[in-house]
């Protein structure tokens, strides 16, 4: 399968390492992965990690252009990726998105209050926890598929020296800490 997934930028931050993990998963499973940065503005620490499989399109728009150059330089990147999926990460792109047939479009709402007015036509919306999904279904009336960001368990490693107790290990969590919003 042809997945096209979008991202305004890849900065540091929860989105963008999750997109990550996601684009390795759907590699080692065989599916042709595409990454459309549209933002000029990347860490490089972030875009070293994107695994070599994957096809990376930068459309260097300055952050915030309402050049009309750059949305059609991001559709002739669509329908040259030709893909099957077009999965973006904020609902903004949708704007700059011109609707293919044959092609599924998704979205992952990964936060509440954002503004979700342009995803309403799309196949599928994603929420990463059950207050986003919550808060979709208040403010637009939308129906969302609950998907919690995932967690590499086989990465996990017991460290030789710890205090376990049984089977008990500690997990240490590096975010914002909003169990109302992230469902820690």
């Amino acid at each position: 399968m042809k997945i096209a997934q979008i991202i305004f930028n890849l900065c540091l931050g929860g989105s963008e390492t999750m997109l990550l993990d996601i684009m390795e998963c759907q590699v080692k499973q065989g599916h042709d992965v595409s990454l459309v940065l549209i933002n000029r503005g990347h860490n490089e620490t972030l875009i070293s990690k994107i695994p070599p499989q994957v096809n990376v399109v930068y459309i260097n728009r300055p952050n915030g252009s309402v050049n009309p150059w750059y949305h059609f330089k991001l559709n002739r990147a669509l329908k040259r990726i030709d893909p099957d999926i077009v999965h973006a990460h904020n609902n903004r792109a949708f704007v700059l998105i011109w609707k293919r047939k044959n092609v599924k479009y998704l979205i992952t709402a990964h936060d509440t209050g954002l503004e979700f007015t342009y995803a309403k036509n799309v196949d599928a919306i994603c929420a990463i926890s059950n207050a986003v999904r919550k808060d979709l279904k208040q403010r637009y009336g939308v129906e969302s598929q609950l998907v919690y960001n995932g967690i590499k368990t086989k990465e996990v490693a017991k460290r030789q020296n710890s205090e376990l107790e049984g089977n008990r290990f500690k997990i240490l969590q590096i975010s914002r800490l909003y169990h109302d919003k992230k469902g820690q």
